[in-house]
C-alpha cells in the first residue's frame, strides 16, 4: 500500500471501524480472498475476533439501526496496512458497492 493510502486509512479507522456493516465486512472478506490479496487464514483470524460486545462503536451503531463488527474490522483494516496498493482498492471498491461509497469517498479524499 502506497505511503497515502496508509495514512489515509489510519486517519478515517475510527469513522471505518463503526461503520463498516456486517454484511459489507463478509462481502470484503470474499473478495479480498477471491482476488488474492489475504490467505484463508487472515480470514479466519479476523473472523476469530468478536463479532460484537460492548464497545462505544456498537453502541452508537445500535443506535442508528446498523449492524457493525469493530473488533473484526479493525482487525482487517490493520492486515491491509500490511498489503499492496490493490488492497486499498479493493477495499474502495467493496464500499461503493455496499452503499457505503461516503466512506470510500472519505479514504481517496485524504
Amino acid at each position: 500500500m502506497k505511503h497515502h493510502q496508509k495514512r489515509a486509512l489510519k486517519q478515517h479507522m475510527e469513522l471505518l471501524v463503526s461503520n463498516i456493516t456486517t454484511p459489507c465486512l463478509s462481502y470484503l472478506l470474499d473478495k479480498l480472498i477471491q482476488e488474492d490479496i489475504i490467505t484463508d487464514r487472515e480470514k479466519e483470524y479476523v473472523r476469530s475476533k468478536p463479532s460484537t460486545g460492548g464497545t462505544e462503536e456498537v453502541e452508537r451503531a445500535a443506535a442508528a439501526a446498523r449492524v457493525v463488527s469493530p473488533e473484526q474490522t479493525r482487525t482487517l483494516l490493520s492486515i491491509l496496512l500490511t498489503k499492496e496498493k490493490r488492497a486499498f482498492q479493493c477495499l474502495c471498491r467493496c464500499l461503493e458497492k455496499n452503499g457505503q461509497g461516503f466512506l470510500a469517498e472519505q479514504l481517496k479524499r485524504s
